[in-house]
């Protein structure tokens, strides 16, 4: 995994070398899956050794030995000595585990950052680092915002909860409730769907071309009814659901404004997934005994991100975790475990609520 990353991150380094970008010092956001929050022994143990193998990576990438590119063939010999010249250079086993924090700290406090030579990097949950764009939208005309992330991706889909507040003065302030465990349901598996769909109508599609008729807005009007599609978004829709009835906000959650649903990954666009995911959300936050004005105010936002330019829909979805996760302005995200009612809590009503 470590030199997989390294290769990784030498590739972007190579990218900014062509694009004669001013600074190609490493600053890198890693996003870590959603389990890590069950705090199981084995997730933990999987957290850390993935902190470790992002550690292991960046020193690969700043020592002076040869630089691994993806798509490059290296001999197992030169792997194995570059993992174990950057493991050295990191100060062994036990300087390694300086840069695997505890899981309390992972999910408790603000995302660390860690530095070696002039490389930074720090870590943040998935669903977070897709709705930190989303979050931070439109800047300070939203004082106070509130989102249900649920990020869509290629094996599983992430759902979460943010807030957003920021005081009279400008600070702002970011925090995000325990999210949703892994579903194992995402784009994956509608490209398995849409598989069987084409077989049971006479056409043999590879595993290539499914995907293609997923995403080409072309084809959309041949699948997008067939009820083994809504049955897809039903499953992701109903586990959003079920996280936002859990949820532990007893006091913004039911103010204005309202909840706004950020639909993420690039399985994101489907466009039954929006309307079964809007309708069950909707049930949600009734069955909790929101306020109708709230509720039926509730909305998915806007899949495209200002100030950022990609070639579809569906390659916004993607690049979210990637945007969110490389944020290194966060200020005071971290996670919280409930809101109550407390008379002493700010009400809505201190937040401008102009432009919403």
């Amino acid at each position: 995994m470590a030199f997989s990353l390294s290769a990784l991150i030498n590739d972007a380094l190579s990218e900014a070398k062509d694009r004669d970008l001013r600074s190609t010092k490493l600053d890198i956001g890693f996003s870590m899956p959603n389990w890590i929050s069950d705090g199981s022994s084995k997730h933990i143990r999987a957290a850390q050794n993935f902190c470790e193998a992002a550690a292991v990576a960046v020193a690969c990438s700043t020592s002076q030995g040869p630089k691994a590119q993806p798509q490059q063939r290296f001999a197992k010999k030169e792997i194995r000595n570059s993992v174990q010249n950057a493991v050295k250079a990191l100060g062994g086993a036990a300087g390694l585990r300086k840069y695997a924090p505890d899981w309390a700290t992972m999910t408790r406090t603000a995302p660390p950052t860690f530095q070696y030579k002039d490389a930074k990097w720090r870590f943040i949950v998935e669903s977070c680092a897709a709705g930190l764009p989303y979050l931070r939208t439109r800047g300070k005309d939203f004082r106070f915002r509130k989102i249900l992330v649920v990020d869509v991706g290629a094996g599983s889909t992430d759902v979460g909860y943010l807030l957003k507040t920021e005081t009279r003065e400008g600070d702002e302030k970011l925090n995000y409730f325990p999210p949703a465990g892994t579903l194992a349901v995402a784009g994956n598996d509608l490209t398995d769907r849409l598989v069987r769909l084409y077989k049971s109508r006479g056409q043999q599609l590879t595993q290539d071309q499914a995907e293609v008729r997923k995403l080409n807005p072309s084809f959309v009007d041949e699948w997008a009814s067939a009820v083994t599609v809504r049955e897809w978004a039903r499953t992701i829709a109903a586990h959003a659901a079920e996280y936002l009835v859990g949820v532990r906000d007893q006091k913004w959650l039911y103010e204005m404004p309202p909840l706004e649903i950020a639909l993420t990954g690039g399985s994101g666009v489907v466009p039954q997934l929006g309307a079964t995911l809007s309708e069950l959300v909707g049930a949600a936050l009734r069955e909790r005994s929101v306020p109708a004005r709230i509720r039926e105010a509730t909305k998915l936002m806007e899949t495209r991100l200002a100030g950022t330019q990609f070639r579809d829909d569906a390659e916004y979805g993607r690049r979210a975790v990637s945007l969110g996760a490389s944020d290194s302005d966060i200020p005071g995200f971290r996670e919280i475990e409930a809101i109550t009612r407390d008379p002493g809590l700010p009400t809505i009503e201190r937040f401008p609520t102009q432009g919403i």
